[in-house]
């Protein structure tokens, strides 16, 4: 839904619902999700974002070597379909791209590790993921309530556009390439 009023009705309803559940997992879920975010995403525009946590790889994060460059960052878990059919679309933008300084910023929000692990076995994706701790914060501090969730950082480390589709940003990343770093 792109209407952020209908969505955030619908957020508030199905939370409720889950809420009340007597599964905890679906219960504390329902209370995420149905509780009103701190920040929406789409307020971050035009707004610094910053990242910390550990990688996929069990080492600490580097946000500040992103810097200069035209950074997709992507929201999502192997369990997503939404995500997992986004991907292809996504990895098809980071190889046409990279060369002129774009690059994918994963954040993975599987609970379990080894469910990204046995992903990453079978699916090499050719960019870093956040995970664990550092993730959920990211998740929490940049109100993502459903992925995929991918926002568009530019050179500066500001964010330059929102949506759920990697098409929607397609041309913003591909004017962003365009500009010198610092312009």
């Amino acid at each position: 839904l792109e209407d952020a009023e209908q969505k955030e009705k619908y957020f508030q309803a199905f939370g409720k619902i889950f809420a009340a559940s007597a599964d905890k997992t679906l219960a504390s879920y329902g209370r995420k999700i149905g509780s009103s975010p701190s920040a929406k995403p789409s307020d971050l525009v035009g707004k610094s974002l910053e990242l910390e946590g550990e990688t996929e790889l069990g080492v600490a994060l580097d946000w500040k070597s992103y810097r200069g460059k035209v950074v997709l960052i992507d929201f999502w878990a192997t369990w997503c379909g939404p995500c997992l059919r986004e991907m292809p679309h996504v990895r098809a933008l980071h190889k046409r791209l990279e060369k002129q300084g774009f690059t994918v910023l994963a954040i993975n929000l599987d609970r379990n590790q080894e469910d990204l692990d046995t992903f990453l076995k079978e699916n090499d994706l050719p960019w870093t993921n956040l995970v664990a701790e550092g993730a959920r914060e990211a998740a929490t501090r940049y109100g993502v309530r459903a992925i995929p969730t991918m926002i568009v950082v530019d050179q500066q480390g500001k964010v330059a556009a929102v949506s759920h589709r990697v098409a929607d940003l397609t041309g913003t990343i591909e004017k962003l390439v365009k500009k010198p770093a610092g312009k």
